[in-house]
Order: C-alpha cells, then structure tokens, then sequence
C-alpha cells in the first residue's frame, strides 16, 4: 500500500493559490499536478521536484515558468481543500472539484478497473 505524506498547512495554503495543471504520463498514474507562481517567480515550496514548464500567459502567448512537479496522490489534499479557499487559484480550485467528483465516483462505485 502507498502512502503520501499530509501537506502542512503552510504547504497547502500556499500551493491552493498557484495556478496548477495536470501533466499527464505513460502509464497514466505517474502523471504529475504542476504548481507554479502567477509572477514567474519560484513556486511554494512543497513535496516533489521543480522544472521548467511552458504555460499560456493571461496575454495568451507561451511562456516558461518554474513549477513544482507533485505526483497526484501528494496533491489531492492540496486540490481538495483549494476548491473552498477564497483565495484559491481558479485552476487549482477546478481540480479540486475534479478530484472530489473522482472520488465521490470511486465511493459509488462507477470506476472500474
């Protein structure tokens, strides 16, 4: 059984406002949450390691940024709680949402193997 280790407050209140989004992989879950600063600046710190990635600015041109990489499991609690903050990130609160609408799918058993 894997375990993840619970975000601290600090980490989740700081993670809940960043811009995040999901980077899928091969197979499908080792895919990552990226979390990064709205400036450009270095992201909260966290659990995971940080590299550059390239995200669509509110002017729509690319550009890069550096972003934490979380493996999912170690974002849920993250994601989960920022889809209630206020202040959260609209990204990081529309995939909390996704996440507890996973996970409401999962309790009723609508997800299959």
């Amino acid at each position: 059984m894997h375990s993840f280790p619970v975000a601290t407050l600090t980490e989740t209140d700081g993670l809940s406002r960043c811009p995040a989004v999901f980077l899928p992989a091969d197979p499908a879950r080792t895919g990552l949450m990226a979390f990064w600063d709205q400036d450009g600046g270095a992201p909260p710190g966290g659990p995971g390691s940080t590299r550059e990635i390239t995200v669509v600015g509110d002017d729509a041109r690319p550009r890069t940024v550096p972003a934490l990489l979380v493996p999912v499991g170690h974002a849920l609690p993250v994601l989960t709680r920022a889809r209630t903050r206020p202040d959260a990130s609209p990204a990081a609160a529309f995939w909390g949402a996704a996440a507890v609408l996973a996970l409401q799918f999962v309790a009723r058993g609508l997800l299959l193997p």
